[in-house]
């Protein structure tokens, strides 16, 4: 009797043990899932991608920063988009088009930064992002 006891003890001390432990990866290991946005809803229909690069280091997750453009009013648009919905955390877009001001945008969104706009009127533009540990920006480009 004494030795079926300490079995039921012991089964319902295993059980505890591993509700807990999946409670505990539960908790500290967010899940994954794809972006909420993409660059194209961020920046409006009227804008196709032209460009992208992609901000991330080796054991990280990442995001893209993109560049955009609207042929109708002759402007770009850039923002950093998460791959996940449980991103990087930090997260930056700027957009500077040669002779006007750069428009910059920092957030501490799981999400994305930005939008920025620039109608840069045949100047060259330069455009950037940072994600978590990681940050780009091209050079000085002209697009259109």
């Amino acid at each position: 009797m004494r030795q079926g006891r300490f079995l039921l003890l012991a089964g319902a001390a295993t059980a505890t043990a591993a509700a807990a432990l999946s409670y505990i990866q539960h908790v500290t290991a967010p899940e994954r899932t794809p972006p909420l946005y993409t660059a194209q809803d961020l920046c409006g229909a009227a804008y196709r991608i032209i460009d992208q690069h992609r901000l991330a280091r080796e054991g990280h997750t990442g995001a893209t920063v993109s560049l955009g453009y609207d042929s109708t009013s002759k402007s770009y648009c850039a923002v950093t988009v998460s791959d996940t919905t449980a991103g990087p955390g930090d997260m930056a877009v700027s957009l500077h088009a040669e002779g006007h001001p750069a428009d910059e945008r920092t957030t501490r969104s799981a999400d994305y930064a930005g939008p920025v706009f620039t109608y840069p009127r045949g100047a060259d533009v330069s455009w950037g992002g940072t994600a978590g540990p990681t940050t780009w920006h091209s050079q000085w480009v002209a697009f259109q």
